[in-house]
């Protein structure tokens, strides 16, 4: 059952001054950081979120329900589509399998990794109205092309759909067919953004890799660091005419525990500066200007400006495991299903 809650206030919008470098600031110095206590709404989705996203006007959340450890095949979920500004849930549909979501303009569309599929559903019923069955465009051992889908995302001419197994798919705007596959250097695949031009892929030590989404081909690889000190990629995010990579600094190839932010020029193809960022898991986003970082289970958010890389503003709040800009305000999602506007003070967000 779908419950709305009202707002949980969680703090007054008094500012203070922060004279002390906070776990999330990305300066290599000391800075004076505002702190603002906020309230936040919440709505509590139930099951365990796996994704959070926005489009077409909403925020969208896909949760799984039962049967979501690897060893159950296929896992039951919901897709839910909530309304940004009042937090109130528009719809939801129980769904089988489903393991990724994107929504754009062309649709809503959800990745089955157990059965090699993707689902486009009518935004407006969350119904099925297609899908498409997905294979390897080769066999990495006799009899065995499975595709298993790992992320997707969704632009006005395409669907993109990748695989840890060495190639992304293209498909037309109706997720009815694959228009290409493009075969990625490596055998491996990440989580992907787009851009108006193009496909950006996160490929761990191999950095990042851009595909031209008209030409339907490798553009660009981007190894991010010196040889024997790489940033390991394992996000990538788009937005204000930038690309962003976060991932973890290694040497000679080890992981260390220290995350960083790689901001990437999409006009030149060029890394134009890597900044730190707390070890950890982290939630990010970018909307309305700016960069929002937070740890998995803090209780503040950063406001980055993404051309230098410095803290804005911090937010008190409590924070989940995910951070989405839906219609102009920010929102987190904690693992057991809620969903919480963290209100934004001056109307930053």
């Amino acid at each position: 059952m779908l419950a709305l809650t009202g707002p949980a206030v969680l703090g007054t919008t008094d500012a203070t001054a922060n004279r002390q470098c906070g776990p999330l600031d990305v300066l290599r110095g000391c800075e004076i950081v505002t702190t603002h206590q906020v309230t936040q709404r919440s709505v509590d989705l139930g099951g365990r979120l796996l994704e959070l996203t926005t489009g077409r006007g909403s925020l969208w959340a896909l949760t799984c329900e039962r049967k979501c450890t690897a060893q159950h095949r296929p896992s039951v979920g919901r897709v839910v589509r909530i309304d940004p500004h009042s937090g109130r849930v528009i719809s939801a549909m129980t769904l089988r399998g489903a393991a990724g979501l994107a929504v754009g303009r062309p649709g809503v569309f959800v990745i089955d990794f157990w059965r090699d599929n993707v689902r486009r559903l009518d935004p407006a019923t969350l119904r099925v109205a297609a899908k498409l069955g997905l294979v390897l465009p080769f066999e990495l051992v006799p009899g065995d092309d499975e595709f298993l889908p790992y992320d997707v995302a969704v632009t006005k001419k395409a669907i993109w759909v990748s695989t840890a197994r060495g190639v992304v798919a293209r498909l037309d705007p109706s997720g009815s067919r694959v228009v290409a596959t493009v075969r990625l250097p490596f055998d491996a695949g990440g989580e992907i953004a787009t851009d108006d031009g193009a496909l950006w892929i996160a490929e761990s030590l191999a950095g990042v890799y851009r595909v031209d989404s008209e030409a339907n081909r490798v553009e660009a690889g981007l190894r991010i660091g010196p040889p024997r000190q790489r940033l390991s990629i394992n996000e990538v995010l788009v937005g204000g005419g930038k690309v962003f990579a976060v991932g973890v600094r290694t040497r000679r190839d080890v992981a260390l525990g220290e995350n960083a932010l790689a901001r990437i020029d999409p006009g030149s193809n060029r890394v134009e500066a890597v900044t730190a960022l707390p070890a950890g898991p982290l939630a990010l986003a970018y909307g309305n200007g700016s960069l929002w970082a937070a740890r998995f289970g803090g209780t503040s958010v950063d406001r980055i400006d993404p051309s230098t890389g410095k803290v804005r503003d911090r937010i008190s709040a409590r924070v989940g495991t995910a951070l989405i800009v839906a219609g102009g305000r920010l929102w987190t999602a904690s693992r057991d299903g809620t969903v919480r506007q963290i209100r934004t003070p001056n109307g930053v967000c």
